[in-house]
């Protein structure tokens, strides 16, 4: 089982609230959410730990992907808790937001090394972050 985080970020660390939402490099090409979304199933604010920890324990060969976003804050949270998230997939925007959910303070990318960093359109970089050991 493997568990994916991906989340749109200002360049100060917070989740992008913007009104028109995130340029469409984020979402469409080799490395867009697109391209994430064909290989794995949503996770929801509602999709149970206890359930995803079984399922880890039983080895089953499923990909999962939770999308930060004000209402799956607490999932996350919980994932990360658990040990149950394998990567941390950011889209960090070259826009500052100065306000709003500020993603390093609930989940801390502390126990998290810097797998791959790529440069997207518009200034946007994806960083894939792994659990370390």
């Amino acid at each position: 089982m493997k568990i994916q985080i991906a989340a749109i970020l200002s360049a100060d660390g917070y989740l992008w609230e913007k009104a028109g939402g995130a340029p469409s490099a984020f979402h469409s090409g080799k490395y867009g959410t697109e391209r994430l979304e064909e290989y794995t199933l949503p996770l929801s604010p509602y999709s149970s730990l206890i359930e995803l920890l079984d399922e880890r324990r039983q080895g089953r060969d499923v990909s999962y992907l939770a999308e930060a976003t004000p209402e799956t804050m607490e999932l996350i949270r919980g994932l990360l808790l658990y040990r149950l998230a394998d990567e941390i997939i950011l889209y960090v925007l070259p826009h500052k937001q100065e306000k709003g959910i500020c993603f390093a303070e609930p989940t801390a990318l502390f126990g998290w090394e810097l797998a791959e960093e790529r440069p997207l359109k518009d200034g946007i970089r994806r960083k894939t972050y792994r659990r370390k050991g």
